[in-house]
């Protein structure tokens, strides 16, 4: 088996799926509300500028862009440089949303190899960045730009409203399991670190994930078999045992069933097969005449 894959197998158990879900909630209430923070700030100034006299419009050459809004708010005094650079990284959210998906979920994997970019590339996903898009849009028109501004009415949020009260109820249901299922979750993963457990001074031969175990396809040869029965005869479970030998659980399985078979922890004495059997062999071979 790939060094890469995980014991149980590449499918997301339920604490990921529903971690997944969650995201995805997240992410379309996010889309939703920082495209209307853009829409709001762009539609402001539009409309305020029409009721300004010519020396004193803002964007005299007709619509600004949304950063442009920011930046003059803030020169204007109306919100902090801080705050300037949190509606801009909302909006920058947003675009990485729609259009680096995958960045937003990759460390959400049983792959070891995926979940390994994470050191060269960190996942973009935020779980506070909800909230923070939630407060703008009551600071920006409650309180930033409650004065001196003619604000735009928009009619998406009416639009919009079944689909986020879905989007909220689900987010508060998901919450609640994902909470339950992790400490689930570490009550598992504190049973499987007591197992993986191994004496420092393991001798080589007994070394469980070791080149002589495997068949070249990755599968246990008798060796490798002899060695995962003796460390289910020490009470080891088959998820421990996939993590040691990086072998997949399921195959472990059947393997536990015909060490049930031979008597479990009371079958016959087996004599280790010899390490380097198969080198010396292959050496053999390869300078026969």
């Amino acid at each position: 088996m790939s060094r890469h894959r995980h014991p149980e197998g590449s499918r997301l158990p339920a604490l990921e799926r529903n971690i997944l879900k969650y995201r995805a909630f997240e992410m379309m209430l996010t889309l939703f509300y920082a495209e209307g923070l853009k829409q709001f700030l762009v539609g402001t100034a539009k409309a305020t500028d029409r009721w300004r006299d010519d020396k004193s419009k803002w964007f005299p050459k007709g619509p600004p862009h949304y950063r442009a809004v920011v930046e003059r708010l803030a020169k204007e005094g109306y919100i902090t440089d801080h705050q300037r650079d949190e509606i801009i990284s909302i909006v920058n959210y947003r675009n990485n949303i729609a259009h680096e998906l995958e960045k937003m979920t990759f460390d959400v994997s049983r792959s070891a190899f995926i979940r390994g970019i994470k050191e060269i590339s960190p996942p973009k996903y935020d779980y506070e960045m909800l909230e923070r898009v939630k407060f703008y849009r009551r600071f920006l028109p409650d309180t930033a730009m409650r004065r001196d501004f003619v604000l735009e009415l928009s009619m998406s949020e009416l639009w919009f409203r079944s689909a986020e009260q879905t989007y909220e109820r689900e987010l508060k249901v998901l919450k609640k399991k994902i909470y339950s299922q992790q400490e689930g979750r570490k009550l598992k993963l504190g049973k499987l670190v007591e197992e993986l457990k191994l004496p420092d001074d393991l001798p080589e031969e007994l070394w469980p994930y070791h080149p002589a175990n495997e068949r070249a396809n990755g599968t246990l040869n008798a060796r490798g078999i002899e060695i995962a029965y003796r460390l289910f005869d020490q009470g080891k479970s088959t998820l421990a045992v996939g993590y040691m030998m990086h072998i997949s659980k399921k195959a472990l399985d059947a393997h536990y069933k015909k060490w049930l078979k031979l008597g479990g922890k009371n079958r016959p004495p087996v004599e280790l097969p010899d390490l380097y059997a198969r080198l010396k062999k292959r050496k053999k071979s390869r300078f026969r005449p």
